[in-house]
């Protein structure tokens, strides 16, 4: 999967410098660990958190933007995090899993039995979940997300890639329908593009599949050169694909876009820049 050179520095870089911070700290310790940082010019705080118990595995890294109670920010947070945020998210998760609990037992098994895989506990739930910025740029403001949910008893985890842009000066986020033109005749061809893109990635030659708009997802993130739109597994593709990303060059989608919409602006510009 292609993942934005900036994306993985900037993660990479950021969850490093919090491990340094935090080296003196037993791993893999219950609860949670809040960290600033800037990014950009940005103030972000890191929520690092991690539950382990016989029937729970959570791990959590967050890189989410302050402060928290900025209305900008919680509308942003709030998007990110789901309906379900509170305000505060770090009340939140020691309420609704137990951050700080000193009650979660060790994985050790009873004296003479035999070491069991957590996974053969139908009962046990995996989960991973990590959120940062990967555009900072003006007046915009990126995230990627990524969920990794495994259920005892599966073959294998279920999980995906979500990517997510808002103006930062009013904390709505973009769409497709805020970027590209409106006319079905220029929805079409983009999304023909991205099918023929897809056949080529699963190296299929194209079926001239005419119902192609479903391409046009909504999973997306953009750098200074391309549109790139994301797809879950089995969403287009069998699951031995992993999640394919295909990319629309800006100089080939220029004129599929809104003229005064968000990316035109960002790449182009008032003046029309090439």
């Amino acid at each position: 999967m292609k993942t934005p050179l900036f994306t993985i520095v900037l993660f990479l870089l950021t969850i490093s410098s919090f491990a340094q911070e935090s080296s003196s700290e037993p791993q893999r310790k219950n609860g949670v660990t809040i960290s600033d940082t800037i990014i950009g010019g940005i103030p972000f705080q890191c929520y690092q958190y991690h539950f382990e118990s016989p029937d729970r595995d959570l791990d959590y890294t967050l890189i989410l933007p302050m402060p928290e109670n900025d209305i900008v920010v919680s509308k942003i947070r709030r998007t990110l995090l789901g309906e379900d945020y509170t305000g505060n998210y770090e009340q939140q998760l020691r309420e609704e899993h137990g951050a700080d609990s000193s009650e979660a037992a060790p994985k050790v098994p009873e004296e003479g039995a035999e070491p069991k895989s957590p996974y053969e506990n139908e009962d046990y739930v995996s989960v991973i979940f990590e959120i940062h910025p990967n555009l900072i740029e003006k007046d915009l403001i990126g995230f990627t997300s990524y969920v990794n949910e495994y259920f005892g008893g599966a073959s294998h985890p279920t999980w995906a890639f979500f990517f997510s842009v808002f103006n930062f000066s009013t904390g709505e986020q973009i769409s497709q329908d805020d970027i590209l033109d409106a006319s079905e005749e220029k929805r079409q061809i983009v999304a023909r593009k991205l099918y023929t893109l897809l056949k080529a990635y699963v190296e299929e030659e194209d079926d001239g599949e005419q119902d192609v708009l479903y391409m046009l997802n909504n999973n997306f993130y953009f750098t200074d050169k391309e549109l790139v739109y994301a797809y879950t597994p089995y969403e287009v593709a069998a699951y031995m694909y992993g999640e394919p990303e295909l990319s629309l060059p800006k100089k080939w989608l220029r004129p599929y876009l809104k003229p005064d919409g968000p990316l035109y602006q960002y790449w182009f510009g008032k003046k029309g820049k090439k």
